[in-house]
């Protein structure tokens, strides 16, 4: 498996239309990218300007279709202007994992169950 993130900033008056070419760029990679197992956008809840871009690849073959594809760079092409910060890109080597998730590209993600343990204070949140 290959894990990758990439995270950036916008520059606020670029924000409307940075969220539409996400949008635009997701619904082509679940058109175009079958063997992308998962891609997901995120923003910290009190910065809508920053953006975390979270995708799972199952081999290199599929990671590299997807950096080869001509909707990633048409989508970097549009979005680099409105950048105040970044893109910065991380592979992420996975430590552990207790959830469980859907099919996030079908939009049906079910977190089973998240624990979170710092300094002896643990967070345990059921969803179903």
């Amino acid at each position: 498996m290959i894990y990758l993130m990439v995270t950036y900033k916008i520059r606020e008056d670029r924000l409307g239309q940075a969220n539409g070419e996400i949008t635009k760029l997701l619904s082509t990679v679940r058109k175009q990218e079958p063997d992308t197992l998962v891609y997901q956008v995120f923003n910290p809840a009190n910065d809508q300007s920053s953006f975390m871009h979270f995708m799972v690849f199952p081999n290199t073959e599929a990671h590299l279709a997807h950096v080869s594809a001509r909707h990633l760079k048409q989508f970097v092409e549009a979005l680099l202007p409105f950048c105040q910060d970044g893109p910065h890109y991380s592979e992420l080597r996975l430590v552990d994992s207790i959830a469980s998730l859907g099919h996030p590209l079908k939009h049906n993600p079910t977190i089973s169950r998240t624990n979170i343990n710092f300094s002896n204070n643990t967070t345990n949140d059921k969803k179903g």
